[in-house]
């Protein structure tokens, strides 16, 4: 026997130009694809215990540059100055 499919209710975040859709409810939890509430049993990775989560994740996704790697930062200086090298004598 089939569950029953359970109908997500679907609202918008937007996240500077862009706007995405977002569905489920407080008590299931928020995710960007309807699928994830296709049955009461299913599990999903996808799904965010609140609308918060889901928001600052599209927004980490949003703000990585497109097609190309996460530039890396700049070496740091080192802290403890180099020792001095003993006189030939």
């Amino acid at each position: 026997m089939m569950p029953p499919v359970v109908a997500a209710s679907r609202t918008y975040l937007r996240i500077g130009a862009a706007v995405y859709p977002v569905y489920g409810d407080d008590l299931r939890g928020w995710s960007p694809r309807p699928q994830d509430f296709g049955s009461v049993l299913a599990t999903t990775p996808w799904v965010y215990g609140s609308i918060d989560e889901l928001f600052f994740a599209l927004v980490n996704l949003s703000t990585q540059a497109k097609g190309r790697p996460a530039a890396r930062p700049a070496p740091v200086a080192s802290l403890v100055s180099p020792r001095p090298r003993p006189s030939e004598g």
